[in-house]
């Protein structure tokens, strides 16, 4: 009983992982010739780039549990020590972030009444509404100036969206539990700190994130296989993909079928089988974002690069969304007497049609202002995506209720990805291996 599975990207990988853990049958198709989905690592003029996730941060466990199965957990480095510092854009200046609670009674990004308004977090009442926005939320429990200056970088980098559209209860499920659980976001986030075992911090692998993907596909050998799937439909008791692949077109039968897809591509799949189903899936939004890779003499750099990077406020003046002092966080990104910045530019608030090489230049022309001085890339390299990062917007919840009933309806057919379940590479694992466990 053989299940195909629609999509490469890390969260097919998972699945099939899993499946194949299981003992069962599978066949993964990915569309193009290359695995991964957004996990790119690229190496130009001595610059080792990352096109998607640059890390993996200690907020999960799923993507851990899928490198020590790959048996990769050896090759796992720690960013350097630098890393641990973060900059938030405030007033026209980059300021450091407070690295701990204690933090916040020194940091100029609050007053003194600010920062007791964090500390009466513990007493706010909870709310539970599960249409509450991200803004909402933050500034409910821990005032207007954490919410603007803390968590609307913070969503700016995760997602590229918008804090006032985003549904917390979808992009930030574990505060909200921490809410509802104990009363206080505060109190789960000190209770689970001292509960959880995890390995804490900011990983990569010396090859680049690139690393994990080409284990999955040598894990699943011939099981992987690359071509442009052209249509599912139901077949009896199972379906029947139309594939093409390796220059000739064949018809490929399964049990049971997992769509791994982005959304969109998804929707257009499984519009044939249950048209309602393909419409929910083609109404989740997409932001634009674009990212620049810049190569700068060392020797040029207005400032130091003491952090991981820093991150902007949304606020319609410029694309820029922020940067990741990429040479910074692990070494051998970039050659001798060199940095690595990495510019991330558009997101949600990206005006309808813009125009991503003049957005690319003005974000160059914000990042010197910011970093304090102008200076010339020795090398630039840049990419649009014009779809990139699912949004979580403010009734995906309901939508994703929708969306699980109508699967149920379709005996033998499942659907992962970072647009239902969320868009960290531990949320895609956990959702590729939980249907793989179905």
């Amino acid at each position: 009983m053989t299940t195909m599975i629609v999509g490469g990207g890390i969260t097919g990988l998972a699945a099939a992982l899993r499946l194949r853990e299981a003992g069962r049958e599978v066949l993964l198709l990915e569309g193009s010739a290359r695995f991964g989905g957004k996990i790119e690592t690229e190496s130009q003029s001595g610059y080792q780039l990352e096109w998607g996730p640059h890390s993996i941060v200690s907020t999960g466990e799923a993507l851990f549990e899928l490198i020590d199965h790959l048996e990769l957990s050896s090759d796992l480095i720690q960013a350097n020590d630098a890393a641990k510092f973060r900059y938030v854009v405030h007033r026209g200046a980059l300021v450091r972030l407070p690295g701990s609670p204690p933090g916040l009674f020194s940091t100029p990004l609050l007053s003194w009444r600010e920062r007791f308004r964090v500390i009466g977090e513990r007493w706010v009442r909870s709310k539970g509404d599960d249409e509450e926005s991200a803004a909402e939320f933050v500034s409910r429990r821990f005032g207007p100036a954490i919410a603007e200056r803390f968590l609307a970088p913070f969503v700016s980098g995760i997602y590229a969206g918008d804090a006032n559209r985003l549904e917390m209860a979808s992009a930030f499920p574990k505060l909200v539990a921490y809410e509802r659980e104990h009363g206080s976001v505060i109190r789960g986030l000190s209770k689970s700190r001292f509960s959880s075992d995890r390995r804490r911090g900011t990983f990569g692998f010396p090859s680049g994130m690139e690393t994990v993907v080409h284990a999955a596909v040598s894990h699943l050998g011939s099981a992987a296989r690359s071509g442009q799937v052209q249509s599912l439909r139901r077949s009896g008791a199972g379906f029947e993909v139309r594939f093409e692949g390796d220059g000739s077109a064949e018809t490929l039968s399964a049990q049971r079928v997992i769509v791994a897809t982005p959304a969109g591509a998804a929707a257009q799949l499984l519009q044939p089988i249950d048209p309602d189903l393909s419409g929910e899936l083609a109404a989740i939004e997409y932001a634009p974002v674009g990212l620049m890779q810049l190569g700068v003499r060392t020797a040029d750099l207005p400032r130091p690069l003491d952090g991981f990077g820093f991150l902007l406020r949304p606020d319609g003046t410029t694309p820029l969304l922020g940067c990741i002092w990429s040479s910074a966080v692990f070494d051998n990104r970039a050659p001798k007497d060199h940095a690595l910045l990495s510019v991330f530019v558009g997101g949600s608030h990206t005006p309808p049609g813009a125009e991503p090489n003049a957005m690319f230049d003005e974000a160059l022309a914000s990042l010197q202002f910011y970093m304090g001085g102008e200076f010339e890339p020795a090398f630039r390299s840049q990419r649009w995506i014009e779809r990139a990062i699912p949004q979580l917007n403010i009734g995906h919840k309901a939508r994703v209720a929708r969306i699980r009933n109508a699967i149920a309806e379709v005996s033998g057919l499942a659907i992962a990805g970072g647009h239902l379940d969320g868009v960290s590479l531990h949320d895609c694992v956990r959702s590729g291996s939980a249907v793989g466990d179905v």
